[in-house]
């Protein structure tokens, strides 16, 4: 027997919780109430819930999630081809959790769409059929509009090819930009750039991938395996999984030449 779990959960800093629903499934509110207790016996602040890249699945399963956030009265009603109705509803009395939902394109339904164009939310709409990918475009988008920086989420699951796709667009752009989800982040150092970082929760592993052919003049400190002066190449990565020095929270790492991807993995909380 192979059992799927369909929510993750965590606790992120400044006492802001974390959900992700992958999916509606037969058992998925088991596990959000679940999920959901053990936050908030942790005193959680805050909520995020992340919808992105969920296609749907049991309207029941979505209903006994919604009671334990939906404070008192209706959460969906359906009305049947012969006229009848029936109505979901809450018994909540209240909640006071400051919350938030992420959704994207993948998560949102057509009346969602629809309400967000009446209330003048700007949506950018673009064929099926393209050259770029929605990434892509996203970012495009961003740089036009002036942004200092980018932090993309959610970057790193799914399907290889897309995050492969994702990490090179990034590291290309003219701006900062930073992939970050619950266990792990990617940012980029560039040409005579250096990044001094101080970590609240240390790494299992950090790792330098060069996104250019060869990145020259790399040196990282406080780890176990330092470099100086380092050439690293695309054809044979070899700083991979280094560690942090037992009781250190900080490192520096430069590079002279190149675009160097720092990346960083965490244990799941």
């Amino acid at each position: 027997q192979i059992t799927v779990n369909r929510v993750e959960a965590g606790m992120l800093e400044d006492g802001i919780g974390y959900l992700r629903i992958a999916s509606f499934g037969s058992s998925t509110d088991k596990e959000f109430k679940e999920a959901l207790a053990k936050l908030k016996s942790e005193n959680m602040k805050g909520l995020i819930i992340d919808l992105r890249l969920n296609h749907g699945g049991l309207l029941t399963t979505c209903v006994e999630i919604a009671k334990e956030i939906v404070p008192k009265g209706p959460i969906v009603s359906i009305v049947y081809r012969d006229g009848s109705k029936e109505e979901f509803t809450s018994g909540l009395e209240k909640n006071d959790l400051p919350m938030v939902v992420l959704i994207d394109g993948d998560s949102a339904s057509a009346p969602s769409w629809n309400w967000a164009g009446k209330n003048g939310v700007s949506i950018q709409k673009y064929p099926v059929a393209k050259d770029y990918t929605d990434t892509q475009l996203a970012l495009q988008l961003m740089m036009e509009a002036g942004a200092p920086a980018i932090i993309l989420t959610g970057a790193f699951g799914g399907r290889f090819d897309h995050a492969y796709s994702t990490m090179f667009s990034c590291a290309g752009i003219g701006i900062p930009c930073a992939l970050i989800d619950e266990t792990e982040s990617l940012f980029f150092v560039k040409t005579d750039q250096s990044a001094s970082l101080t970590f609240h929760a240390i790494p299992k592993a950090i790792s330098l991938l060069p996104f250019t052919e060869t990145c020259s003049g790399v040196t990282i400190n406080n780890v176990r395996w330092p470099l100086t002066d380092a050439i690293l190449t695309q054809k044979s990565p070899t700083a991979i999984s280094n560690e942090l020095l037992t009781g250190l929270k900080a490192l520096s790492i430069c590079t002279k030449t190149g675009i160097l991807g720092v990346y960083c993995y965490w244990e799941s909380p």
